[in-house]
């Protein structure tokens, strides 16, 4: 769990990543609006669609294995786990090294720290940075693609079909959950991989 109070009507999904040669799962996570009731059917066909779809940007060394979201409610959260099949990466056979990841921006029409955040996305291939930790155009525009496929209308988020707007959450969980306008890739590696435990 983030710690962050998890307000009703709202939700986090979890997103597992699976190393060869680390012991530990990496994860990343969104947090939306629920607008529809969750059920197990609409959990596992969001992470198979999430596992079709960003498997042939991941190395051959990452697994991705599903996830868990955790939906706000009153006195706390309910967990779903998701129960699909993990599926290795079809983007090259290796990662740099573990300590680096994809960094994507989440942005709002909000200004302020507190109205953006980050997700650090594990599992770089080799292929797609240049020796300085520069990612390659050609990547970057093709994760833009990946990454709009979770916000609304995009074909992950649909295929979840409880999600609504994504969201910031904020850790006072009085504060309104501010509206995510875009989430984009940006052109270097991020090396803060604490980031990516759960």
């Amino acid at each position: 769990m983030t710690g962050m109070a998890i307000p009703v009507e709202f939700c986090e999904v979890w997103f597992q990543y699976l190393t060869a040669g680390d012991n530990e799962p990496m994860y990343t996570h969104l947090a939306f609006g629920v607008v529809a009731p969750i059920s197990q059917a609409a959990v596992d066909a969001g992470y198979t669609a999430w596992i079709t779809s960003w498997r042939t940007r991941a190395a051959g060394a990452t697994t991705l294995a599903g996830g868990h979201i955790l939906e706000g409610a009153v006195g706390g959260s309910i967990r779903w786990d998701s129960s699909v099949s993990p599926l290795t990466g079809t983007n090259g056979a290796q990662s740099v090294p573990q300590n680096s990841a994809f960094l994507a921006r989440k942005s709002s029409a909000l200004g302020g720290r507190r109205n953006r955040g980050r997700m650090y996305i594990p599992s770089v291939p080799e292929g797609d940075v240049d020796s300085a930790g520069v990612v390659l155009s050609a990547t970057v525009t093709t994760w833009n693609v990946n990454l709009a496929a979770m916000m609304p209308g995009g074909s992950i988020h649909t295929a979840f079909g409880f999600l609504g707007d994504a969201v910031i959450l904020h850790e006072t969980g009085s504060q309104t959950p501010t509206t995510m306008t875009d989430l984009a890739m940006q052109n270097r590696i991020a090396t803060q991989r604490r980031r990516l435990r759960r």
